[in-house]
């Protein structure tokens, strides 16, 4: 996974659309869990602040009540709880719409309006994208040479 995160911010470095100011992209991941560890990695770099977690999970203590660990371990559910409680705080729910519907709403408004300060969605396979798409390790493992396609934008860019 810090292969896949390095390789992301290098070509975000190098690639003349992606390191512009309108650009930006969707890495997918296969799971809910694989997409919160990738959000994690992302906040150890220069994506921190400019990268958003994408899949309509509302945290709720019962997921995790029973959940059987063992001394000093993380299960799967617990990564995500946390994850998503970390993510949702100082966000208020507000006209009918849950924390997290508040949160994806804005991150996908700076995504498409605002892409220098979105630079990545992390989304899960089927979200949002209408298609199976193959999960992130795969995707960008064919993207090793090509490096992550940019997000097509409204705005023309001689520099692609």
């Amino acid at each position: 996974m810090d292969r896949v995160v390095s390789d992301i911010v290098f070509d975000f470095s190098v690639k003349p659309r992606l390191s512009s100011e309108r650009g930006n992209a969707i890495p997918v991941a296969s799971s809910i869990y694989e997409a919160c560890k990738y959000f994690e990695l992302f906040q150890k770099t220069p994506f921190r602040n400019k990268c958003a977690l994408i899949k309509s999970y509302n945290p709720n203590a019962q997921d995790i009540t029973k959940e059987e660990t063992g001394a000093n371990t993380v299960t799967d559910r617990q990564v995500i709880y946390n994850t998503y409680t970390e993510l949702l705080k100082g966000v208020e729910a507000k006209g009918g719409l849950s924390k997290t519907e508040v949160y994806e709403e804005a991150a996908k408004a700076l995504f498409t309006k605002e892409p220098a300060n979105m630079k990545l969605l992390v989304v899960v396979d089927k979200l949002l994208t209408a298609f199976d798409a193959p999960p992130l390790h795969l995707c960008l493992h064919r993207h090793v040479y090509a490096g992550p396609r940019p997000v097509p934008s409204d705005l023309p860019d001689q520099s692609a």
